[in-house]
């Protein structure tokens, strides 16, 4: 996970989970954002929130 708080805008975060390869989950990336979304909730005061997802390749091999 890695997330940025305020790097680009004070008033913007960000986060980004690299999850393991799908087979070594039970879960897929588009259920994994559902889910994402479904815990933060609603947030008071908050004037946009986007949750997305990039499927892809998946990064290099461990070292």
């Amino acid at each position: 996970m890695r997330k940025e708080i305020g790097l680009r805008a004070e008033n913007r975060a960000e986060v980004t989970f690299t999850l393991v390869g799908k087979n070594q989950r039970d879960l897929t990336t588009r259920k994994f954002s559902k889910e994402w979304r479904k815990a933060v909730g609603i947030i008071p005061g908050l004037e946009s929130l986007f949750f997305h997802f990039l499927a892809g390749p998946g990064s290099s091999a461990a070292i």
